[in-house]
């Protein structure tokens, strides 16, 4: 081979193998869901029963659908330059935004309605029982931002707790310190093809 052949070569296979290393369009570990994953919730206010059923499009990307208490809807979960979106599927807007690499300290931001949210990684081997069963090695992940609405003002504070391939398994709300909604993972089911 000539030394140009073997120079692009090499570059391929660096450019092939840093894909790999960083996780670009590849899936988180807690959005790796498999074919179908099918997980019932219990709230406390927004909600009392919610049911989100996450079907498997083509590689890292699903439709999510949601039923209960709350009104049907349809969004959308996609990997894309080393993040997970949930995007809504009526506003097109991102309604979470996690890393695909998660560690303890790191922090990154989104802007959902005006609100500069940030994201801050508190955990990620939390032992966490919640009625669907016991969940190890569980990131928990905080997001807080400054409202000021009718319905929300000063600092609002969503902290999520996301199992491997499992996705958000607890979710708690606060309103300027104090907990105002609490939902958990009651019920699952997952199949592979």
């Amino acid at each position: 081979m000539t030394p140009s052949i073997c120079f692009f070569a090499s570059l391929l296979c660096l450019c092939l193998h840093s894909t790999d290393v960083k996780g670009l369009d590849t899936p988180s570990i807690y959005f790796d869901l498999g074919d179908s994953l099918v997980e019932e919730f219990t709230g406390t206010y927004v909600f009392k029963y919610k049911k989100i059923e996450f079907i498997k499009e083509h590689s890292s990307n699903y439709i999510i659908k949601s039923s209960g208490d709350q009104s049907p809807s349809q969004d959308y979960l996609h990997t894309k330059n080393d993040y997970t979106y949930w995007t809504l599927s009526w506003s097109k807007e991102d309604w979470f935004v996690f890393r695909n690499l998660l560690k303890k300290g790191d922090q990154w931001r989104n802007n959902l309605r005006g609100w500069k949210q940030t994201y801050e990684v508190i955990d990620t081997d939390v032992t966490l029982d919640v009625p669907a069963g016991k969940f190890v090695k569980c990131a928990k992940i905080m997001i807080s931002w400054i409202a000021d609405e009718h319905d929300m003002k000063g600092l609002q504070e969503i902290i999520l707790f996301l199992a491997p391939h499992m996705g958000i398994v607890k979710q708690e709300n606060y309103n300027n310190g104090v907990k105002w909604h609490e939902e958990v993972l009651t019920n699952f089911k997952k199949t592979d093809k």
